[in-house]
């Protein structure tokens, strides 16, 4: 399984923070927006991020906090998990945080 991180935040930016919080070895690429060509809502956004990693969407996971991403997502066939406001979703699944997100995958 490969993990790789998105944002409409530049690269620069998710490379810090990764490193800042000594995780940065377990994420395969960090894709900002300006690596990208579109913001993270854009229709294409994962479907662009996907292809460059060689990953099909219907054997992929995105996990998000704001729905636009996720509904694209799921437009492309991938399973979509959204994080933080669980009841109001129409997701593969919902979590309320990050940490849940091991067991929730599993249990599918």
């Amino acid at each position: 399984m490969e993990i790789h991180t998105a944002s409409g935040n530049p690269s620069w930016v998710i490379e810090t923070l990764l490193t800042g919080m000594g995780i940065r070895e377990l994420i395969g690429r960090p894709f900002g927006s300006d690596l990208v060509g579109y913001q993270k809502g854009h229709r294409t956004f994962h479907a662009r991020i996907l292809n460059e990693v060689g990953a099909r969407p219907q054997e992929s996971i995105v996990v998000d906090d704001h729905e636009m991403p996720l509904l694209a997502a799921a437009k492309l066939g991938a399973e979509t998990v959204r994080v933080g406001n669980a009841g109001s979703c129409e997701f593969d699944l919902a979590i309320e945080s990050l940490s849940e997100l091991p067991n929730a995958i599993l249990a599918v």
